[in-house]
């Protein structure tokens, strides 16, 4: 019965717009996303010389929430990983050359994919994807 509440939820999201709460929560991960104070965009900014936005999907409020599961700390992963690897030369080159901002997409439960499409490194990941910032690097390292 739980699959089919959180099937029926996402295609009333996908066919409508969210409710007060999902708003209210997405705006809350938003502004962790940016905000300088609350996730890796000063870090980033510091170590990389250069601010990498993320920007996430409203599709992440209600399968996130269903799960209380924090789908900005999920997206937030990319660019920790980013701001880690800055702290050598060669990696900060190779990123600021190829990673503008990074575009974070849902995807399957576990899913963890990778693209760079132009200069935006498009992040799918999916609720209980682990291991986030160490695969993250990996994949960068070998695709840059």
């Amino acid at each position: 019965m739980k699959k089919f509440i959180v099937l029926l939820a996402l295609v009333t999201t996908t066919a409508s717009a969210l409710t007060l709460k999902e708003k209210k929560q997405f705006a809350e991960w938003q502004e962790y996303l940016t905000s300088e104070s609350s996730s890796y965009v000063k870090w980033t900014k510091d170590k990389c010389g250069y601010d990498i936005p993320v920007k996430m999907e409203e599709a992440f409020v209600t399968p996130f929430m269903t799960e209380n599961t924090n789908a900005a700390s999920y997206c937030d992963s990319a660019r920790e990983a980013i701001q880690s690897m800055c702290e050598d030369k060669m990696s900060k080159d190779a990123i600021s050359k190829k990673i503008k901002s990074i575009s974070c997409k849902l995807g399957k439960k576990e899913e963890i994919a990778y693209k760079i499409n132009g200069s935006v490194l498009e992040f799918t990941v999916g609720i209980g994807a682990a291991n986030l910032k160490d695969k993250t690097k990996e994949w960068l390292e070998n695709n840059l």
